[in-house]
């Protein structure tokens, strides 16, 4: 198992390497928290409990790095409201997606527009200006070509509804997939089409032979909450770019 220091700053080359032995998901669906274990000095006597990264942790901490080159990894006790928890979930048994949603690779010049014309309407609704959205979204296209991210919209019937994306971190058993950009834009919320097009990328990528998915969310954003109901448990707290 992989041990990690909260409060240290981790290079991605660190993080990649503590994967190297990572044997998959465990056999239960989900967990509730990380859990700790706490350490004993040289001389036997026992230390203040430090955190106890599992496998899952190392691996979230891996395709953190992926997106962003030092990563700040945190006690459950430090910036309460304002890190960003990384979650995971396996992938076995198969995941059912219920069909209502297809996804179509966003790849072509024009699907890109379209993208960034959607998604100046869902950063409107977080007060960003049309212009710093659409740099954004320049932004993501160079991230996503640095680090193998395909992004996708999600399409109900002859309907564009939203997108997802995913890149893969491999490790011995299988890969990870990382999933990033998840948004069901405004005018077809509530409609249950987010649970389908999560659904419908969870199968997507089992079937490429992905053994674990990891995505992140703010704590005081609600996508958290949403993802625990979808079998995602934490398994590491960060830094959030935001704070």
């Amino acid at each position: 198992m992989a041990e990690l220091h909260l409060g240290e700053s981790m290079h991605r080359s660190d993080a990649v390497a503590k994967i190297k032995h990572y044997a998959g998901p465990p056999e239960y669906p989900y967990r509730s928290c990380r859990r700790y274990a706490p350490r004993k000095s040289e001389n036997g006597e026992q230390e203040a409990p430090m955190p106890h990264a599992d496998d899952e942790s190392a691996l979230a901490l891996a395709t953190e790095q992926q997106i962003y080159d030092v990563v700040e990894p945190l006690g459950d006790s430090d910036r309460i409201g304002r890190a960003k928890v990384l979650l995971a979930r396996g992938l076995s048994p198969p995941i059912v997606p219920d069909r209502q949603i297809t996804l179509r690779p966003i790849a072509t010049e024009e699907s890109w527009n379209r993208y960034a014309d959607e998604r100046v309407a869902v950063e409107a609704d977080f007060g960003v200006t049309e212009s710093r959205a659409r740099a954004m979204v320049d932004e993501l296209r160079q991230r996503a070509k640095r680090v193998g991210m395909t992004l996708f919209f999600a399409v109900a019937g002859h309907d564009v509804v939203g997108a997802i994306g995913h890149f893969k971190v491999s490790v011995p058993h299988g890969d990870c997939v990382r999933l990033q950009e998840v948004d069901i834009f405004p005018q077809w919320r509530g409609r249950g089409y987010g649970t389908s097009m999560l659904l419908e990328m969870l199968h997507h990528v089992a079937i490429q032979g992905c053994i674990t998915a990891v995505i992140g969310a703010d704590e005081d954003d609600w996508p958290l909450d949403w993802y625990r109901r979808h079998d995602f448990f934490d398994v590491l707290r960060v830094r959030s770019a935001r704070h």
